[in-house]
């Protein structure tokens, strides 16, 4: 099979596939393929990165994916407040806030996508905190599974009455679409697609998403995690419809500061966005011209590509700082999409970012072999991390750490339906 363009969090992985017969991990039935991405392992698995980065990065990698599978809950899912019960030794701390799980899941599970891991893998990895032998490939199925049994008879992921409904949905669909696109196992097509039609159901008409579907109410932060959701359900062969692509670029363009390609988030110009009494000491950085980066790049990248290069200079102004109330992993992974889609890998904003950002996120990582908290980030520093705790915090890093480490630029726009 041709190589074809995947998302990992809306950013493409180029990736070959070789047929597989049957689900040989899971004996569910369906179809599956075994994905190959780089030189492959002896047992035809993924390598964790590209073999001139197996250093430095990708212990970093490992080590966090490592503290994200020893903290997974037998049932699959990684809660923001009890995943201590999983500690080996002294507990880890960084608590989140009630009612994210299926967000933190979905992130968990695209960390380990996202480094080639999914429920075909079978390569196991030394824990030197429990002494075992962990198998990647469990980890996803089990927190594949444990997504699919969250969704209702419409689609939707997430909690019905949650007051985030739509940001949890659209990161647990992102990664079934992933898991689907990587794998084609038939085991995840029906659920993605569910999940993309929950998602294109709930659009403001003409414009974005917020908390809740059709609430009239548009932000650029959801709206940029349901394009992401649909860009990787659109490269992988689902159905995303094109209005909603057409719609996002309607409302990131609406909410852009003409002049300088600055994008608002409820609205043109609102500036620094905090939840007051968490984390309004902490510093205004450009995560939603990110966003609006992504969005434009996906659906009309020569059209919009003076204000993409206008947000590009923004965020180079900016770059990731291990440094009090600066640190903002959110930023960080958004920005890191926006710009390795810019100009990476050998563009000067890209490098200039990705030094910063590498430098950054080295620096905060836990490294201490005497405990449980080894490979994760905490959770005081991060400017959001208090309402998905340390299980957010090390998603959000691993999967910063992994733009650099296995995505390739991709510009094509939707496919035309």
């Amino acid at each position: 099979m041709s190589p074809r363009p995947l998302l990992h969090a809306a950013l493409s992985l180029t990736l070959a596939t070789s047929a597989l017969a049957g689900d040989p991990a899971g004996q569910q039935g369906g179809d599956a393929r075994a994905t190959k991405a780089l030189p492959a392992a002896p047992d035809g698995t993924l390598p964790l990165m590209h073999p001139d980065e197996q250093d430095k990065g990708a212990k970093a990698v490992e080590s966090g994916l490592l503290w994200l599978a020893r903290h997974q809950d037998a049932e699959g899912f990684w809660s923001t407040r009890t995943f201590d019960d999983h500690c080996a030794g002294k507990e880890c701390s960084g608590e989140g806030e009630k009612g994210n799980n299926v967000a933190v899941t979905g992130l968990a599970l695209l960390a380990f996508l996202g480094a080639g891991h999914t429920h075909l893998s079978k390569e196991l990895v030394a824990d030197p905190h429990t002494d075992k032998a962990v198998r990647f490939g469990e980890v996803v199925k089990r927190g594949l599974k444990w997504l699919m049994t969250r969704q209702d008879q419409d689609g939707c992921f997430a909690n019905r009455g949650g007051m985030r409904m739509m940001y949890h949905h659209a990161v647990a669909t992102l990664a079934l679409c992933e898991a689907y696109g990587l794998t084609e196992s038939q085991l995840f097509k029906r659920s993605a697609q569910s999940g993309l039609e929950f998602i294109a159901e709930g659009q403001n008409p003409g414009k974005g998403w917020r908390y809740t579907p059709k609430c009239g109410d548009n932000d650029t932060s959801v709206t940029g995690w349901c394009v992401m959701a649909l860009r990787s359900g659109d490269v992988s062969g689902l159905n995303a419809p094109n209005r909603c692509f057409r719609g996002a670029l309607a409302w990131v363009r609406e909410v852009t500061d003409e002049d300088y390609g600055r994008v608002g988030y409820t609205a043109k110009g609102t500036g620094k966005v905090m939840i007051l009494g968490k984390n309004e000491d902490w510093e205004h950085h450009e995560t939603m011209t990110a966003m609006g980066m992504l969005v434009r790049t996906f659906v009309d990248p020569k059209g919009e590509k003076a204000t993409i290069e206008a947000g590009a200079k923004l965020l180079v102004a900016d770059v990731p700082e291990d440094a009090r109330f600066k640190v903002d992993s959110y930023y960080w992974y958004y920005g890191s999409l926006a710009l390795y889609q810019f100009d990476g890998p050998d563009g000067k904003h890209w490098k200039n970012w990705n030094k910063a950002l590498r430098t950054a996120l080295h620096s905060s990582q836990v490294d201490d072999d005497d405990s449980c908290s080894d490979g994760s980030w905490d959770v005081a520093p991060d400017r959001w991390a208090f309402e998905g705790g340390r299980a957010y915090a090390t998603a959000m890093g691993v999967l910063a750490l992994e733009v650099s480490y296995r995505l390739q630029a991709e510009f094509p726009g939707p496919k035309k339906k």
